[in-house]
């Protein structure tokens, strides 16, 4: 198989080194194209003139570029999509990310800081592999996307039920890429409901999030292994992982219980509450409303629902630590 293509354009020549370290940390063919004090339309029609890529990276301002209309990567992201509808446009930038509105924002398949950027080359991996795939295998209908997701049986309904009206229709539309792209990392996976992170499995098998290593193997199969699966980010189906503890602990009992029972937990391994160190928490919390905070087990009686996020159908709420009274 030949190498994953991406071209990086940028108006800051000393990011070259960043390409250079991207290449050779994935193993992919790169090419930097320097836009500073270019002329915006002939780099657009060279670069558009070129083989299409597997993934374009680009920085979010491009101060440096000699014209004076196109100065965010996001209008050179809408450019190129008129040609390349289906490849995937990753923004990077120095600036804060959340300064970056939402519109600007939705032009990009993900946006990172450049300043971390090596902490993110799994994902960026993650999404040029899952667009090759979804141009090799362009879903046609509902199903084809769960096939993909590699879904299983008993969570496809409930599946079919949430995915977003845009992802249900218009499967010749420009757009579906980026809409798949965007639901999987940013709802699916991103949210506790079909498929669980580390500190939530740990938690629901009634286990510390570092105790989790000594079973996890035997939990592979239930690993999310679909588009945009990503190392950096590991999830599991809490389908499989009910089913695998089910098939290993014959024992009566709530999953909390039975994952007590699974070789190598000891005592020490179990989980306890953030708050008041009772046994069997049953959710996982932020501590506070920090952006970034840190999550933590905790009873569900020392948590409230926290104000920044709706319910979902299908996903767990997210909760907050009750504040001190």
């Amino acid at each position: 198989m030949s190498k994953l293509k991406f071209i990086w354009i940028d108006d800051d020549p000393r990011r070259r080194t960043s390409s250079d370290n991207l290449k050779k940390a994935a193993n992919l063919s790169g090419e930097f194209i320097d836009v500073k004090s270019q002329d915006y339309e002939v780099e657009i029609k060279s670069l558009l003139k070129k083989a299409e890529p597997d993934l374009i990276l680009i920085d979010h301002n491009l101060r440096e570029i000699s014209t004076g209309i196109f100065k965010k990567g996001s209008t050179f992201a809408a450019y190129i999509r008129e040609t390349w509808p289906e490849c995937p446009i990753v923004c990077i930038t120095a600036e804060d990310i959340s300064t970056v509105d939402s519109q600007k924002r939705s032009l990009y398949d993900a946006i990172f800081s450049i300043s971390k950027i090596s902490s993110h080359y799994s994902t960026i991996i993650s999404i040029a592999k899952s667009f090759k795939k979804l141009r090799n295998k362009r879903p046609q209908n509902v199903m084809d996307i769960l096939s993909l997701m590699k879904a299983p049986n008993e969570d496809r309904v409930r599946l079919m039920t949430i995915l977003p009206q845009e992802l249900k229709e218009n499967f010749g539309d420009d757009s579906l890429f980026l809409n798949i792209s965007h639901w999987i990392r940013n709802t699916f996976i991103s949210r506790a409901g079909f498929v669980y992170d580390r500190l939530w499995i740990a938690t629901i098998l009634g286990l510390k999030e570092n105790s989790f290593s000594k079973v996890e193997d035997l939990f592979a199969k239930a690993k999310y292994s679909g588009i945009f699966s990503d190392s950096s980010n590991e999830v599991w189906w809490k389908s499989e992982v009910l089913s695998i503890l089910s098939d290993n602990v014959k024992e009566f009992g709530l999953p909390w219980e039975k994952g007590r029972l699974l070789p190598s937990i000891s005592k020490k391994d179990y989980s306890q509450c953030y708050v008041t160190g009772e046994e069997y928490p049953e959710t996982v919390a932020f501590i506070d409303e920090t952006k970034g905070s840190k999550r933590a087990p905790m009873k569900l009686h020392q948590t409230i629902s926290h104000p920044s996020y709706e319910d979902l159908l299908f996903f767990e709420e997210i909760r907050l630590m009750k504040p001190a009274e």
